[in-house]
């Protein structure tokens, strides 16, 4: 499986991802409402430095960030990550938010990256751990699980 967007905005889950089976590939797209455990939305917060950091904030404080979404390339026969992310800020004067698309970045497996296109490891590790909320969550890990109920037959 391999997650090509993720969002989350006003507690709706949204994730593209291809599925692989024998050669075939097929897109996917998973739309819910179902409220995702915290891990899932921490993942999310936690890009929220790097979009400040991308995009040059300054001292913008991190709570008036909201990373909305993430979209990922895989590129090259060693399919390095790619992505963009996709946050609102808030802003004092305005009822509506600044919308922030970051610039794409990409993880330098070759060696050979522009270092101003390059993503850093602590980005990566962030990313592959939102990869692995979205895929706990198309697997069914939600914040409020459907109880299998048994029962015993006399």
């Amino acid at each position: 499986m391999r997650i090509q967007k993720v969002k989350y905005k006003k507690g709706k889950v949204e994730i593209h991802y291809l599925y692989k089976r024998e050669d075939k590939e097929t897109e996917l797209v998973l739309r819910s409402d179902e409220e995702p455990i915290e891990d899932f939305k921490r993942a999310l917060e936690d890009l929220r430095e790097f979009v400040v950091e991308i995009c040059e904030l300054g001292n913008v404080s991190l709570e008036k960030i909201d990373v909305t979404g993430v979209s990922f390339s895989w590129s090259g026969e060693e399919e390095a990550m790619g992505a963009t992310i996709i946050a609102q800020r808030s802003l004092q004067y305005s009822n509506a938010p600044l919308n922030l698309v970051t610039p794409h970045k990409i993880e330098n497996i070759s060696g050979n990256i522009d270092p101003l296109q390059e993503m850093n490891p602590e980005m990566k590790d962030a990313l592959e751990e939102l990869i692995a909320q979205a895929k706990n969550y198309i697997d069914g890990d939600r914040r409020f699980k459907q109880l299998e109920l048994e029962f015993e037959t006399a």
